[in-house]
């Protein structure tokens, strides 16, 4: 009677089991990076509320404050006369400031985003280069530097219309424009602890994961020196 010999576990099946079997790595997360995105749309909001952005002095408008609520108030088709007796405003500084409101929005948006990318993560190349280039955060800081050249030129505008010879009128900046500073001071920092992937937590170093990975998912077959197996035999 021929008894088969049957071979040992193959190493190289249960290496591809195990890499078939074998986790996912685990989405990137960025903590802190995440905190300061979330401070920086908190800014923006608080910003967009607050009545005072900028506020006259001198003239008939003096004490009277610019904000954003204003320009949701007036009309598509209002004359530039009620413009400059109620709001103490032109067409140009209407526009001005639904620019500045339009950009509020958007950095709102931007920065949740990357809020998002930093605390969940993701496994998608796309959304993984975004979140480790810090783009939400860098598109927050431009939006709040644009943000502050259009009020400079509301402020210049508001000036050269309300002036007079002898009635010198002045604008300074306001509460709401120092929230968009803060607003883009903390986006430099969420983008600084994203690019430098400062995130608190102990992580291996590239090549001990590049390893780690390697061994996990390598499906090549290894090679021992086996004994040779003993010959079939009749019993």
């Amino acid at each position: 009677m021929m008894r088969n010999f049957y071979p040992p576990y193959s190493l190289h099946t249960r290496g591809r089991r195990h890499g078939r079997n074998a986790s996912k790595p685990e989405p990137e997360r960025n903590i802190p990076a995440a905190f300061f995105s979330l401070v920086v749309s908190g800014i923006f909001a608080v910003a967009m509320a607050e009545p005072k952005w900028m506020k006259i002095h001198g003239g008939k408008c003096n004490n009277m404050a610019i904000g954003l609520y204003k320009i949701f108030g007036v009309g598509r088709y209002s004359s530039p006369a009620n413009l400059k007796e109620i709001y103490c405003m032109n067409k140009n500084v209407v526009l001005e400031m639904r620019l500045v409101a339009a950009a509020c929005i958007l950095a709102i948006i931007i920065s949740l985003i990357q809020f998002g990318l930093d605390v969940w993560g993701t496994t998608a190349r796309g959304f993984r280069v975004i979140r480790k280039n810090a783009t939400g955060d860098i598109i927050a800081v431009l939006l709040s530097v644009s943000i502050m050249v259009v009020c400079y030129m509301v402020v210049l505008e508001v000036q050269n219309s309300e002036s007079k010879p002898g009635k010198e009128v002045k604008v300074t900046f306001s509460i709401a424009f120092y929230l968009v500073i803060g607003a883009g001071v903390n986006a430099v920092i969420a983008a600084t602890l994203n690019l430098l992937q400062c995130n608190c937590e102990k992580r291996q170093s590239n090549s001990d994961h590049e390893m780690m990975m390697d061994l996990m998912y390598d499906d090549t077959p290894i090679d021992y020196d086996l004994p040779p197996m003993p010959p079939a035999y009749d019993q």
